[in-house]
């Protein structure tokens, strides 16, 4: 009983882990693509820049991401969310 208790407890943490890991990398795929592409080590190393407090080195690219892209991505997956959260309590 402990066993299978514990055995779908790590099957859950792993199951987060690895959807957690996809949202990041859609996220950080959402600010890549557009009129203007951004490779992904480019929109990696702006939004560590960011985030660390550094000089961003393309400021054309970071004014791309944090202005139009981050906003938008970050809005979908807002509205993603509550779309599902909905759903589970429109379904009990």
């Amino acid at each position: 009983m402990e066993e299978e208790r514990r055995a779908r407890r790590v099957q859950t943490s792993a199951a987060l882990l690895i959807l957690g890991i996809l949202s990041v990398v859609a996220l950080m795929v959402g600010c890549a693509v557009g009129s203007a592409a951004i490779p992904l080590d480019q929109v990696a190393r702006t939004l560590m820049d960011r985030i660390m407090s550094r000089e961003v080195q393309d400021e054309t690219n970071a004014l791309i991401i944090f202005g139009i892209r981050l906003p938008r991505a970050l809005l979908s997956f807002s509205v993603g969310a509550a779309l599902s959260v909905s759903g589970a309590c429109m379904q009990g």
